[in-house]
């Protein structure tokens, strides 16, 4: 008896929808945290805000959750990826990858000509 898609009665119209809203709520919140609670010059927390460590641990426990859940639903295992091979969604994920790559080798560059301090004196 295989485990996977082994339990009908879990659909997955509701887990899809409940982790969307959870993706929004915790976007909003670490827009929050980037805007108001992270000091720009060190990069921690200005203050002991509880979902400063909430989450982090929400996030891998929702991400965790899914991934639980559409291995176990017989519904998951019946869909079909709609746009799979949309050139248009290739695109804008290219765009976005090289976005991020652009971002990374910039903050590298800014990183490396930063004057380094050792033992608290500039060298």
């Amino acid at each position: 008896m295989s485990i996977k898609s082994s339990v009908k009665s879990l659909k997955m119209r509701p887990v899809l929808a409940l982790v969307l809203l959870l993706t929004l709520c915790a976007a909003g919140l670490r827009t929050l945290q980037m805007l108001k609670m992270i000091d720009v010059q060190t990069g921690f927390y200005t203050d002991a805000f509880v979902w400063n460590r909430v989450l982090p641990a929400a996030v891998l426990c929702v991400a965790l959750c899914s991934i639980l859940y559409s291995f176990f639903s017989r519904d998951a295992g019946g869909r079909v990826a709609n746009g799979l091979f949309s050139k248009a969604a290739g695109v804008f994920a290219a765009a976005f990858a090289a976005g991020l790559l652009f971002v990374c080798v910039q903050s590298y560059l800014q990183y490396r000509n930063t004057p380094k301090s050792v033992g608290g004196a500039l060298q």
